[in-house]
């Protein structure tokens, strides 16, 4: 799972990633960009090549061992080659974010941490709580959500009956734009403070629970 950040000027392209703003708690990590790529046309000239706005949100984690190589992060068998006891087992989810489900994979990873504020599965409870005067729509609830949460088990090398299993949440939004929608995108997505709105940990139909995050 790789996650970049890139602003570059190179050749004639322009990535202009404004603003881009991070929130987190322990754990917790709710990223927000904003894209725009332009293309220079002339010394004071650009055109907009298009853009779009990212939003993810991922409750707990888990962190890949240094004896991976070339930071792959899955194995169809546990890789020998990382210490003992330290492989886990996906068994739901889509950890890699690739549209594929990651069901039966080991790969080589430290003590995982499940989620503690966010129900993992629930992407299509996702909305856009409160945001600053603009035109984009609410409550964006479910729209373009790609659910990355995954259940992994731990520590089965070692204890291949009693491995822990745990939950993470991780969901992420993207809303393109056209090149012909530069209009449209400054007036969608403008500064000032956003407020999502998740189901809580442990959230059930029967017994709803939310929780805030803004950015």
């Amino acid at each position: 799972m790789k996650i970049s950040k890139p602003m570059a000027l190179l050749m004639s392209a322009l990535l202009h990633v404004a603003p881009s703003a991070e929130a987190q708690i322990s754990g917790l990590d709710l990223n927000f960009r904003d894209v725009k790529r332009f293309k220079m046309v002339g010394p004071n000239e650009s055109e907009y090549l298009g853009g779009e706005l990212n939003v993810n949100i991922q409750d707990g984690f888990v962190t890949l061992l240094e004896c991976v190589a070339n930071n792959d992060l899955f194995y169809v068998v546990p890789n020998i080659l990382c210490p003992s006891g330290t492989t886990g087992l996906v068994t739901g989810g889509d950890l890699d974010g690739d549209g594929i489900r990651d069901v039966g994979l080991y790969f080589s990873i430290q003590q995982p941490s499940p989620a503690r504020y966010i129900e993992p599965y629930t992407s299509g409870l996702a909305e856009l709580y409160s945001a600053p005067p603009s035109d984009l729509p609410r409550p964006l609830g479910g729209f373009n959500w790609l659910d990355r949460s995954a259940t992994v088990f731990y520590d089965l090398i070692n204890d291949p009956r009693q491995g822990i299993g745990y939950e993470i949440a991780a969901f992420t939004s993207t809303r393109p734009y056209l090149p012909t929608e530069l209009e449209r995108h400054r007036k969608e997505v403008v500064p000032g403070t956003y407020i999502y709105k998740f189901a809580g940990i442990g959230s059930t139909p029967e017994v709803p629970r939310q929780f805030f995050m803004s950015i």
